[in-house]
């Protein structure tokens, strides 16, 4: 493999990375979730989301990537209710969920298994808002 193909690997290893956590956010958005803050680097994703239905304040999404594969962490935040509950009680749950790239973007950039991203994405809400309602 020469040079141009071995950066032509590398960027493409990035942008299967961005597409995943894009796919991954549009699927909190589909879920009736607003998003409010959004930050891609290089190998680390951000992305904040509010829902006024949801008895969560927020959720926050880190994702770092590792080789092939994204550690993404769904982080659950209530508003308090009391300062006693502070004290019993974390008003903070965090799920994590690791995401084999090659899985779900090909190497033609096409994604795959869109549906499985969207029921993961579901299940960890759905989670947040049990543990934290």
């Amino acid at each position: 493999m020469g040079l141009k193909e071995s950066l032509d690997a590398a960027s493409n290893v990035l942008v299967k990375e961005n597409l995943l956590m894009v796919a991954i956010n549009r699927s909190v958005v589909n879920n009736g979730w607003k998003l409010l803050e959004e930050n891609f680097r290089s190998s680390d994703f951000f992305s904040m989301f509010a829902k006024k239905e949801s008895p969560l304040n927020r959720i926050s999404i880190k994702a770092s990537v590792l080789g092939n594969m994204l550690k993404v962490n769904f982080i659950g935040e209530r508003t308090s209710r009391s300062s006693m509950e502070d004290i019993i009680d974390s008003n903070i749950y965090e799920i994590s969920k690791t995401f084999n790239v090659n899985m779900y973007v090909t190497d033609d950039l096409e994604m795959s298994n869109i549906q499985l991203i969207f029921n993961t994405v579901c299940l960890v809400i759905r989670e947040l808002e049990d543990k934290l309602a």
